[in-house]
């Protein structure tokens, strides 16, 4: 039986491929289309937020996956209803994130995997839509054989350091309401009908408090 889900989503990336983009993506998540009597629209995991700071070190530190760590983190993974893999040249390479893809890959399916390229090239054959795996550099070889074609994916490969708290950049709210139409189960027209429903509401309550 599927445990009951504690995150809509689990959040995996390399700590050195703009671990940044990773963190304002999170909130992002948690705070689109949040219905006002709740704290959060959902609850998504991502270590840096929800694994304790000596934790976070240790893991950063081991040469291989740790036992107490590897719990941790299965609890996570199998409490969780999507996967979001933050694709990069980096991730591709990293123990930790291959560790998470093959967890979930065991426990769940991966038409609920989602992919967020930040760096490096997802390639196609020239002749079919399958994955060029001699060109590809940012997926984990341990999907391969199991994610065949080219999925859709979101691609955050621009530059936001110099807008990380731009909440105007079209891109990163393009990719944003995407991801939640996906983890929602709803259309992209659904969510963007909620964010203005969340607008107008914060806009109602600064115009009472003046």
């Amino acid at each position: 039986m599927k445990n009951r889900a504690r995150y809509a989503a689990f959040l995996s990336y390399s700590w050195q491929a703009r671990p940044e983009l990773s963190t304002l993506l999170h909130t992002r998540l948690q705070r689109t289309a949040r219905p006002w009597w709740k704290i959060r629209a959902r609850r998504t995991f991502l270590d840096r937020s929800t694994i304790p700071a000596f934790t976070r070190t240790m893991l950063r530190l081991r040469s291989r996956p740790d036992p107490s760590i590897e719990k941790i983190l299965f609890g996570a993974l199998s409490s969780a209803e999507r996967f979001i893999l933050m694709a990069s040249r980096e991730s591709a390479k990293s123990k930790w994130v291959n560790f998470e893809v093959e967890t979930w890959l065991k426990i769940r399916d991966v038409c609920d995997l989602f992919i967020v390229l930040i760096d490096g090239q997802i390639e196609s054959c020239s002749d079919r839509a399958e994955i060029d795996w001699s060109k590809t550099n940012s997926l984990p070889i341990c999907l391969r054989g199991v994610l065949n074609s080219i999925p859709l994916y979101v691609d955050l490969r621009e530059d936001f350091r110099d807008s990380l708290e731009n909440t105007n950049n079209s891109t990163l709210h393009k990719a944003v309401v995407n991801l939640t139409a996906a983890i929602e189960g709803i259309s992209r027209d659904e969510v963007e009908a909620r964010i203005i429903r969340q607008r107008w509401r914060r806009s109602q309550k600064v115009w009472q408090r003046e």
